[in-house]
């Protein structure tokens, strides 16, 4: 040890007490401490049947950043102002504090109110999509897995029912300040204000009255991210919506599963608000969860969400950071590839949650990778483990006699990650 103090394996003799013998081996002048040679298992992913359906997690180094934060034991409360939430779903009613429904006629005027934020099956079925993804239960064995496993969510109804309704900006002032916990007039105040505040919706215009909204609910220390909307396509190019382009507001893109601009992602700034995109994340063939079970869906709204469950995480492991701490830290760690990303449509890169949180996570194409070795008694191979699709790359071992046993090591800038032991 690091004051010469010597570490000693003793073995418990057949039959022996085991409390008694390390009670006796305590009481020894020369022992400064004694206990039980544990065993130590590997961090288990959770067993969500659809977990490896999800690419959009494991493209975002969720699974690793479970192993330091889930949000378990937080306050952190993230808003879903959106069409809705299922509030049956069984991977969401555990985690679903009471909201507030800001569109009660279910008409596009918006102009009645009341606390039950619970639409009709097909008219949640994008809120809870999107809540799905922020939220969704780890080890339930059923179903995916949310960024923010462990976190609250706050639904907040602000669209009518009817499939693909629209609402007023009147209605969203009104509810991202209510999910903030500022007062709003003729409605009861909100008991458990959001840290984090997820927008999947937007429009082509610009309005003062809800970026002064949006001002105020982040200089409450409120993280507010919006999607970056689905207008553009491979022949046109339409700037980002409001209010992702609002001033403070983290607008978030969206990728296929190739890693590359979904075509449909609006880029750039200019027409509705003088931001671009900040981030991008999966948004293409994205399973969650929706009414009556789950289903894959696309578009930036789906993007959205990755972003929030990570800021989230962020807020759980130190609930002090301010919105810049949390944007300067989702930025800082983002994948970039300058060989075909550009500031314009990516932004600072892909959502990484495991670097965002401190942990080892590849920042570009030099990291991107790393080397993989495998062994048996008589032969070794080496190949690559892509760390964004999981992909692998492997030379050919050759004959092993069934059951022998492997050594598969993973290394990372040069250092050994770990060492695991397999049998084929």
């Amino acid at each position: 040890g690091p004051g010469g103090e010597e570490t000693r394996l003793v073995e418990v003799p057949a039959g022996a007490d085991l409390a008694a013998f390390l009670e006796r081996l305590a009481d020894d002048p020369d022992v400064l401490h004694v206990e039980p040679n544990f065993r130590v298992s590997l961090a288990p992913l959770p067993s969500d049947p659809r977990l490896h359906d999800q690419w959009g997690a494991f493209a975002v180094g969720a699974p690793a950043a479970w192993h330091t934060e889930t949000g378990a034991g937080s306050a952190v409360v993230v808003a879903i102002v959106d069409s809705g939430v299922d509030p049956t779903h069984p991977e969401l009613a555990g985690r679903l504090l009471p909201g507030y429904d800001f569109c009660a006629d279910d008409t596009s005027d918006c102009r009645a109110s009341d606390p039950d934020p619970g639409a009709y099956a097909f008219g949640n079925w994008h809120g809870t999509h999107v809540a799905g993804i922020v939220e969704a239960t780890a080890g339930d064995g059923m179903g995916v897995v949310g960024v923010a496993p462990d976190v609250r969510l706050l639904p907040v109804k602000v669209f009518p029912d009817a499939p693909r309704g629209t609402t007023t900006v009147a209605t969203l002032v009104a509810a991202v300040r209510w999910a903030a916990g500022l007062p709003v007039a003729g409605v009861p105040d909100n008991p458990n204000p959001a840290r984090v505040i997820n927008l999947s919706l937007g429009g082509e215009f610009q309005s003062r009255l809800l970026e002064q909204a949006l001002a105020e609910v982040r200089a409450r220390g409120v993280v507010v991210v919006a999607a970056a909307g689905n207008a553009a396509s491979a022949e046109r190019t339409v700037p980002v919506e409001f209010p992702a382009a609002a001033p403070g507001v983290i607008a978030v893109g969206a990728l296929d599963p190739d890693l590359t601009l979904s075509p449909f992602s609006n880029h750039g700034a200019g027409a509705w608000g003088p931001d671009g995109v900040d981030l991008v994340a999966p948004g293409r063939h994205v399973i969650s969860t929706v009414p009556f079970g789950w289903a894959s869906l696309s578009g930036t709204s789906m993007a959205t969400p990755f972003v929030s469950g990570a800021a989230a995480l962020l807020l759980a492991q130190e609930p002090s950071r301010t919105p810049d701490d949390v944007e300067r830290l989702l930025k800082a760690s983002a994948y970039y590839d300058p060989a075909y990303m550009d500031r314009s449509g990516y932004g600072a890169g892909l959502l990484r949650v495991d670097g965002a949180l401190g942990l080892p996570a590849p920042t570009g194409p030099a990291d991107r990778t790393v080397p993989v070795q495998l062994m048996s008694p008589d032969a070794s191979a080496a190949g690559e483990l892509d760390l964004l699709t999981g992909t692998s790359t492997l030379l050919h071992l050759g004959a092993v006699e069934p059951a022998t046993p492997l050594l598969a090591t993973l290394q990372w800038r040069g250092v050994t990650l770990g060492a695991q032991a397999v049998v084929p």
